[in-house]
């Protein structure tokens, strides 16, 4: 697709293991020379992963390859779609195989039924990391471990093996970050570089990355983390902050109504706790459902009521899987 001068897209996932994974992507194939954009879809409108929207509009804008980070190991239909217009396709992931793969060109995934790859807990970031090394083959990809390590921090993968090198190397480089994107990031959080940790990264940065997604558009975050730009970089970082202000105070009033609801009904008989209100923001409710299970140390399920349809997220405790269940 590079030597041909095709156009390829990145098709990444809105939370911060798809944002980190996509920055370094199109940074990596950019310096290769490729024609490359991102595309990320919006949580409200398209949901999670490759989508029949995504790929109409994409199909029109002329792309020739599909590159996946964070998502498409269960896009089968949509994989389809997308060679039968003539799009190729190739699939970054790190989740669970459904026993088969899609029919794209490559599927990259550790977690593959007939993978070899000796670790198989990368993150989404980790496995687009995985892919530069042995793309471009060079030893200055390092400075791109800083973007890598909080995608695996923000990604709560564990922090074993290979991701915890990438962490420790990581955090290392982001300490000496030359990312401009980053340093504005750090800035409007309160965060000098060379103080930076895990704990800092948890609490200070994915939030306002992932509060890009969840309140507006992912892409702006994808943005922050590309741009040379000092003045973009630094009006992309407020951007992302205040809705990370709003995102605080939409979660706070929906997990007063969530726990206002619990007294109500009181939960001493119940092994899963169920919480309902009309037009929560289906952005916030996974974090309000984490809250409860933290609270009662119960698993949560959180729905949101709109019109005709309901959505739900659920978090759970060690030793109930809340997905087989």
């Amino acid at each position: 697709a590079i030597l041909k001068g095709e156009s390829i897209t990145i098709f990444g996932d809105y939370d911060v293991d798809g944002i980190t994974g996509t920055a370094i992507l199109y940074k990596g194939l950019k310096k290769k020379g490729a024609f490359v954009d991102y595309y990320i879809p919006a949580r409200h409108d398209e949901g999670y992963g490759l989508n029949v929207i995504a790929i109409e509009k994409l199909a029109k804008k002329g792309t020739k390859l599909i590159i996946t980070v964070d998502n498409g190991i269960a896009c089968f239909d949509e994989v389809k779609m997308a060679l039968n217009l003539g799009i190729d396709v190739i699939i970054f992931d790190h989740h669970e195989t459904q026993g088969i793969l899609p029919p794209a060109h490559a599927v990259v995934d550790p977690k593959r039924p007939d993978s070899n790859y000796p670790f198989k807990e990368l993150s989404g970031a980790g496995v687009a990391f995985k892919f530069l090394q042995a793309f471009l083959n060079e030893e200055d990809l390092v400075k791109y471990l800083d973007v890598v390590a909080i995608g695996t921090i923000a990604d709560l993968v564990p922090l074993q093996d290979e991701n915890r090198i990438i962490v420790k190397l990581g955090l290392e480089v982001l300490k000496k970050t030359e990312n401009i994107g980053l340093k504005a990031l750090l800035d409007i959080a309160g965060c000098t570089s060379e103080k930076i940790d895990a704990e800092k990264i948890s609490y200070l940065i994915a939030p306002r990355l992932n509060a890009a997604g969840r309140m507006a558009d992912a892409a702006i975050a994808v943005e922050l983390l590309i741009t040379e730009d000092k003045e973009r970089a630094e009006v992309l970082a407020k951007e992302l902050n205040n809705h990370n202000k709003a995102r605080q105070a939409i979660e706070s009033k929906i997990f007063k109504e969530a726990e206002d609801n619990i007294t109500k009904v009181g939960i001493d008989k119940q092994n899963v706790i169920v919480v309902d209100g009309c037009d929560w923001h289906e952005g916030v409710i996974g974090i309000v459902a984490s809250k409860i299970t933290q609270n009662y140390c119960k698993p949560a399920v959180v729905i949101s009521k709109e019109g005709e349809f309901s959505k739900g997220s659920c978090r759970s405790i060690p030793g109930f899987n809340i997905f087989q269940a």
